[in-house]
């Protein structure tokens, strides 16, 4: 485990599983607040996700409105092909003895910022009356890839403690969420480099029995800022110098 980490720069493309409204544009978020926010339709057993956008969000390819006629819409809904997300001044966390390059939070220690985005987890999975479509969904991570570990986390509004909801670590690769909510998490990174995450969505009834599913691929790229990579790549230079030497010497 590595214990010093450069800062990063992080794209992040969400791809929603239902299909989208043509033409999708590609959403570059820069900066700020913005949540992804979760749909369902019974009548098409179909899910959605779309961006919102929220106050003082920096934000581009905000053109195609998401489907305004469905509950508890708003006009700072967007569906999207891509969502490219770019994190300028990330947090370097540490939990459970693991150090994280994560995204930031305003419900976490790290005081939020405009300069830092901050992603949201919103379910809006009830109906004009206002009642639940579903008891419950389970958000599963059902493929991942990358050079370190991903999680998901944020601190107990509470008792303080930090609460995972996804840890590839641990093996903690479902959560269980409530169908309407708006909470914000650190998603968190163990090393630089391109990581694939890909989701899947199922809701689950009061009779026992569950919608059908849906999809998300999320892909973060981790990549550190120009000094952290001249400063690897020097090193790089001076190790590979000094086995060179060494051989002249031998």
């Amino acid at each position: 485990m590595k214990n010093d980490f450069p800062p990063l720069v992080a794209a992040l493309c969400l791809v929603a599983g239902a299909p989208l409204v043509s033409p999708a544009p590609v959403i570059d978020f820069t900066g700020a607040r913005g949540d992804f926010t979760l749909f369902y339709d019974p009548a098409g057993d179909e899910w959605d996700v779309v961006f919102r956008e929220r106050a003082v969000t920096h934000a581009t390819g905000l053109t195609s409105q998401a489907d305004q006629d469905r509950p508890h819409a708003a006009p700072e809904d967007y569906n999207f092909s891509r969502l490219n997300v770019l994190v300028q001044t990330p947090a370097e966390l540490e939990r459970g003895g693991v150090r994280y390059y994560s995204t930031a939070s305003e419900d976490a220690e790290v005081p939020w910022s405009e300069t830092i985005p901050d992603f949201g987890m919103r379910p809006r999975l009830r109906d004009a009356n206002d009642e639940p479509l579903v008891d419950s969904f389970t958000m599963t991570l059902d493929g991942f890839s990358g050079p370190g570990d991903f999680a998901l986390f944020q601190p107990d509004p509470i008792f303080g403690d930090t609460v995972f909801a996804y840890n590839t670590a641990e093996g903690r690769l479902e959560h269980e969420w409530e169908p309407w909510g708006h909470t914000h998490w650190h998603w968190g990174f163990t090393e630089p480099g391109e990581y694939e995450l890909n989701f899947g969505l199922q809701g689950q009834f009061p009779d026992g029995s569950e919608t059908g599913t849906g999809t998300g691929t999320v892909h973060f790229e981790v990549i550190p800022e120009p000094s952290a990579v001249a400063l690897l790549l020097g090193l790089t230079a001076a190790g590979c110098l000094f086995a060179r030497r060494n051989r002249r010497r031998q």
